[in-house]
C-alpha cells in the first residue's frame, strides 16, 4: 500500500499518533491522512489540527474523497467499532470495495450476553433487567442484530487486515467479529499497554514517596463518546462526590493517599478540583501502576497495566451507573468475577475493604487473551505493521 487514510469520530492527539503507528508512517514516508467524521457522528469538529487531518461533514463528501484515491493502493484504518451506529459508514466501504484494516490494541473483555436467554443465565435480577429493557436500549440492540445480520449476509465486508493483540483482541471488530475471524488477514501485534509496560520510567516514581492506591480515571461524566454510542450522561456533582467519599474510606482503611491517573482527555480536570486536592497526574498511568499498592477502577482498559505489572484491582460501581449505564454496570461485575477480583458500590456502606492478589493462572490467561500474541511477544508492533502495510 502506497497511502494510508485513518478514519475516526475524535480529534487526533499525540496518543493515538503514537499507538497507532502514525508517527511510524510519517519516519518512513509513508503518505497518510486522517479523517475527522466528528460531524457525520453528531460531534463538533476540532479546529487547529495538523494540514493532514481532513474534517468529512457528510456522506457524500466522504464518498467523494474515497473515490479520489486509487482504491488499490490505499489501506483505510476503521478507528470506530462495527455496530448498529456506524453500520452506514461500513457500507460505503463496502458498496465501494475498499481495502480496509483495523487495528485491535486496546481490547476490552468481551463477554456480556447478547440474547433474552443469556441474559437470564446470568441470574440478573428483575431491577436490572428492567433497566436493560429501555425503549433506548432496545433500539440499540435491534440495531446490533441488523448490523450483525448484514455482517453474516455479506452486505458488510469483512476486514481484509486486522492487527490483534491477544487471541481474543478479534472480537473488538464489533458486531459479526467471527467473519472477521474466518475472512480477515489476522496480524499478531501487542497492546498498547504491554509495549509502553518494556519502555523507560520517568523520573515520577522519584518524587511520590509514600504508599499510594491509583485510581483508572476514565472522565465518565464528561467522556466525548456518551453522545457518539447513545448513552445518557452521568451527574458529574453526583458521580465525584461518591468517588470521594469512597476514596476517603479507602485512605482511612489503608492508610495511603489515593492518586489520580488522569484520562487523557479530562480537560476540564485543569480547570477545576473533582478530586478535593487529591493528586490528579496526566500521561502518568504506566508508571502510576507499577508504583502502587493496588489499583481502583470501573472497567477501564488500562487495567492491562495491572495485569501485567500483578497488581490487585478494586472495582467499583455505584447506583447511578447501574441506573444510567446497566450495560457497563453489568460488564464490571463480570470483569471482577472474570479476575476474581473484588467490586464495591460507593453508595453502600463498607467497613472494612479486602485486596485480593491475582491468580497466576487466571493473570497468565488474561495477558495471552487480551494483552500479547506469542507470535508478537518478542517483537515491536510498530516493525510488523510498517512490514505488514508495505506488502499489502
Amino acid at each position: 500500500m502506497k497511502k494510508v487514510i485513518y478514519i475516526s469520530y475524535q480529534k487526533l492527539r499525540d496518543q493515538f499518533k503514537e499507538d497507532f503507528f502514525i508517527n511510524n508512517l510519517i519516519d518512513e514516508k509513508i503518505e497518510f491522512e486522517y479523517w475527522d467524521l466528528s460531524e457525520m457522528f453528531s460531534r463538533k469538529f476540532e479546529m487547529f489540527q495538523p494540514e493532514y487531518v481532513v474534517p468529512i461533514i457528510n456522506k457524500i463528501e466522504l464518498i467523494k474523497r474515497i473515490k479520489e484515491n486509487n482504491l488499490k493502493s490505499t489501506a483505510f484504518i476503521i478507528h470506530i467499532t462495527y455496530d448498529g451506529t456506524s453500520l452506514k459508514l461500513f457500507r460505503i466501504f463496502t458498496k465501494l470495495n475498499c481495502f480496509i484494516v483495523y487495528i485491535s490494541r486496546q481490547p476490552l473483555v468481551n463477554f456480556l450476553p447478547t440474547t433474552i436467554i443469556k441474559l437470564i443465565s446470568y441470574r440478573i435480577n428483575f431491577q436490572t433487567f428492567k433497566l436493560l429493557w429501555k425503549p433506548r436500549k432496545i433500539s440499540k440492540i435491534i440495531k446490533n442484530y441488523i448490523a450483525l445480520f448484514y455482517k453474516q449476509s455479506g452486505l458488510i465486508k469483512p476486514y481484509d487486515i486486522v492487527f490483534c493483540a491477544g487471541a481474543k483482541g478479534i472480537k473488538f471488530t464489533g458486531v459479526g467479529w467471527q467473519k472477521d475471524l474466518e475472512k480477515s488477514k489476522v496480524i499478531a501485534v501487542n497492546s498498547v499497554e504491554y509495549e509502553k509496560s518494556k519502555k523507560n520510567d520517568s523520573n515520577l516514581s522519584n518524587t511520590i514517596k509514600e504508599e499510594y492506591a491509583v485510581f483508572l480515571d476514565q472522565y465518565l461524566p464528561f467522556h466525548p463518546d456518551i453522545n457518539i454510542i447513545g448513552n445518557n450522561s452521568l451527574d458529574p456533582n453526583e458521580y465525584y462526590n461518591d468517588l470521594n467519599k469512597f476514596f476517603k474510606k479507602i485512605e482511612d482503611n489503608f492508610s495511603l493517599k489515593v492518586i489520580i491517573a488522569s484520562h487523557p482527555k479530562a480537560e476540564k480536570y485543569n480547570e477545576f478540583n473533582f478530586f478535593e486536592n487529591r493528586r490528579v497526574l496526566f500521561d502518568a498511568t504506566k508508571e502510576l501502576v507499577k508504583g502502587c499498592k493496588f489499583v481502583v477502577a470501573h472497567w477501564s482498559t488500562s487495567i492491562n497495566y495491572a495485569i501485567i505489572f500483578d497488581k490487585p484491582i478494586i472495582f467499583l460501581l455505584s447506583d447511578q451507573i447501574k441506573k444510567t449505564w446497566p450495560t457497563s454496570y453489568l460488564y464490571t461485575i463480570q470483569l471482577g468475577q472474570l479476575l476474581s477480583q473484588n467490586t464495591y458500590n460507593l453508595n453502600e456502606n463498607y467497613f472494612n475493604f479486602k485486596i485480593n492478589k491475582l491468580s497466576n493462572n487466571t493473570r497468565i490467561k488474561f495477558i495471552e487473551d487480551y494483552i500479547i500474541s506469542s507470535n508478537s511477544s518478542n517483537y515491536n508492533s510498530s516493525e510488523i505493521f510498517i512490514k505488514v502495510i508495505k506488502l499489502s
